[in-house]
């Protein structure tokens, strides 16, 4: 991977390159072996496609994807891929379709952070991409819904189903950990939010 210099307070920002971020898509996806310059330990895959919405899991045998599971959506694929998030607890990759192709970039804590230089960590049920918005995801709604009901799948993940028919697969659990990271400006002094990446689901 090569390196992009970074002003996010606590975190590492890595460029991918093309062939890399495809190497990593393809592994996702069941296309391609996991890749020789993988860093970190991801968990999770949140992969949107054009005809399709798709959680992953990373087990002993490699990736789970929700496609799998009857009503989990199309298996996605890299000529339809619009988005993906492959993410764990230290780091977070993310890969989407630009117009030069599939391009990317790895997010981690700067380890040995000070106090107050490091991210923030916090859950919400959708944290929208921070390169540019492409539709509100949801992974799954608050356990308080009473509108959907939840049933243990196969393969780790659960099946969604609310009042109107429709049905989702995703992993347990109704919210994702958002980490953030902040920029302060040398010159003001005031500090801003510049970039979150997603860490877990819980």
């Amino acid at each position: 991977m090569s390196q992009s210099g970074s002003a996010l307070l606590g975190a590492i920002v890595r460029r991918l390159t093309p062939s890399e971020a495809e190497s990593v898509a393809g592994w996702v996806i069941g296309e391609g072996p996991q890749p020789s310059s993988e860093t970190f330990s991801p968990r999770w895959a949140l992969i949107q496609c054009s005809d399709a919405l798709v959680w992953g899991i990373l087990g002993d045998a490699g990736w789970v994807l929700g496609s799998s599971v009857p009503g989990g959506g199309r298996r996605p694929s890299l000529d339809a891929l619009i988005e993906m998030r492959v993410f764990g607890p230290d780091a977070e990759v993310l890969i989407w379709q630009a117009d030069e192709g599939i391009v990317g970039r790895l997010l981690s804590d700067r380890p040995g952070c000070a106090d107050g230089a490091g991210p923030v960590t916090w859950s919400a049920t959708f944290q929208p991409p921070d390169h540019h918005p492409v539709v509100t995801l949801r992974p799954g709604k608050a356990r308080t819904d009473t509108n959907q009901t939840v049933a243990e799948a196969a393969d780790g993940f659960v099946v969604r189903s609310s009042r109107e028919g429709r049905t989702t697969v995703t992993p347990p659990g109704s919210c994702v950990i958002v980490v953030q990271y902040m920029q302060r400006d040398d010159e003001t002094g005031v500090v801003r939010l510049a970039g979150a990446r997603l860490a877990e689901v819980k």
